[in-house]
């Protein structure tokens, strides 16, 4: 299920505004939900508050003032379309009803109803929420292992109400007590560890026992060694896989040979530094922090057809990560709709010009106008800019509109330069350029030209 239009017609600064999330004409994808959406703007134009929307929309959870931090929505002032399969449905605000209402554009109501019940029963999770407020590795450390009657069903789920009578399961990092969104993402390292742990135990337990015989404890131990080679450490899986490629580039790596007892908890990831040196929680960096927590459930948990909302996925990350971290992300899942909200141009490079939604003020900074960087229909042959293809100045000037390639400083030198310049074409058209006094500016602006990184005919 992935959404394919937002309809905003009277919410906070949003007023008659439509937003097509769909792939443009000529695309091979035509028509169908857009897999990935870039929403930038200015601080207060309302990124943040479209996440939240979807992620309301999406979970059915009507207690949006206590929950989704969202202002009373009256009837129709928000509505989003949904595909899944051939079905297209909508759902709207109703100020009369603590629930969202559904509503399909023709077709057999009932029929459309059950499979969307079959669907949502199926699909777990259904949606994954990391804001940038609670990505933090203190959360991490409280996680707990698992109770041997916790490990059935789904008691490790969000369950919220939604409006079709379902409760779809939703991981949401939101929270203030996220834990069991947590124990949820970590289920199969809690499960391996809590396993391996108690068979190790066994073993050590009848060694000590003198009335235990060899055979016994040697029996122990093959059955061990048998569960180990058909058990493979879902650690090691997740260094060798996903995370100790990135975290490489910060000089670390997930520590995966750690004696079970000692740790605080059964979910607990431990990093080190290249050489081997143990880098605890508490001394990790907030980029590091941010990689590990954002990367580990989607691997952990490889969502299908769940709709992902990341904001400022930039946060405390270095430009060399930033242009990976959206193709690492989405590499972990399979057929989900990823929305992000970002000020950074790096991660705006990363998306399709038709994936990009910029978010404006209005002269009066009253109404938030959208840009789409296409003239007229929606067509891959209309858009102008494709930040795939743009330099990096190029993409703040065309993209996140910048009116000047620097600040007032590198504009008070680059007239410097200028003056420079014109000063020794006047020497030049002289002959003159051989003179000491020529020779100076020359060398002038040769170092200015170094300092500003701009490109001078060293003939001159």
């Amino acid at each position: 299920m992935k959404i394919s239009k937002i309809t905003l017609n009277s919410y906070n600064q949003f007023k008659d505004i439509t937003i097509d999330l769909t792939y443009p004409k000529g695309h091979k994808k035509q028509g169908q939900p857009l897999d990935k959406v870039c929403f930038i703007g200015q601080s207060g134009t309302g990124k943040t508050s479209l996440l939240r929307l979807i992620k309301w929309f999406v979970s059915g959870d009507r207690r949006i003032d206590e929950v989704i931090e969202l202002p009373p929505l009256p009837t129709g002032s928000v509505e989003m379309e949904f595909q899944f399969e051939d079905l297209t449905f909508k759902l709207h605000t109703n100020e009369k009803s603590p629930y969202l209402r559904p509503g399909f554009p023709g077709g057999d109501t009932l029929e459309i109803s059950r499979r969307l019940i079959r669907y949502f029963q199926e699909i777990s999770p259904l949606l994954i929420n990391f804001p940038t407020e609670v990505i933090s590795n203190r959360f991490f450390k409280e996680v707990e292992p698992y109770k041997e009657e916790e490990l059935a069903g789904d008691s490790v789920l969000k369950k919220d109400v939604h409006p079709f009578g379902l409760s779809p399961q939703i991981v949401d990092f939101a929270f203030h007590e996220p834990k069991n969104s947590w124990e949820y993402a970590l289920k199969d390292i809690i499960d391996y560890r809590s396993q391996r742990l108690k068979r190790s135990l066994e073993i050590s337990d009848l060694k000590a026992r003198q009335e235990s015989s060899t055979g016994e404890t040697g029996e122990k131990e093959r059955e061990y060694k048998e569960w180990l080679d058909n058990h493979p450490d879902p650690v090691e899986t997740l260094a060798e896989q996903c995370l100790d490629k990135i975290l490489g580039k910060v000089g670390l790596k997930v520590k995966v040979d750690i004696d079970l007892p000692s740790i605080r908890n059964l979910g607990y990831i431990q990093l080190q530094a290249l050489d081997g040196t143990a880098v605890p929680g508490e001394f990790w960096s907030t980029g590091t922090g941010h990689i590990v927590m954002t990367v580990l459930p989607l691997f952990q948990v490889k969502p299908r057809n769940a709709v992902i909302l990341i904001d400022e996925p930039e946060h405390s990350l270095y430009p060399d990560i930033q242009l990976e971290i959206v193709d690492l992300y989405t590499k972990q899942t399979r057929e989900c709709q990823f929305f992000f909200a970002t000020h950074s141009p790096v991660i705006a490079s990363v998306f399709e010009p038709w994936e990009i939604v910029e978010l404006k003020f209005d002269k009066e900074h009253r109404r938030v106008n959208l840009n789409r960087f296409h003239e007229g229909d929606n067509d891959v042959e209309n858009y102008r800019y494709y930040p795939q293809y743009l330099r990096w100045d190029s993409i703040l000037y065309r993209i996140f509109d910048l009116k000047s390639e620097g600040g007032k400083k590198r504009n008070k030198e680059l007239d410097k330069l200028a003056e420079l310049n014109i000063r020794i074409r006047k020497f030049k058209e002289q002959n003159r350029l051989d003179t000491p006094e020529a020779q100076k500016l020359i060398e002038k602006a040769l170092k200015l030209s170094e300092k500003l990184d701009w490109e001078t005919d060293k003939r001159f």
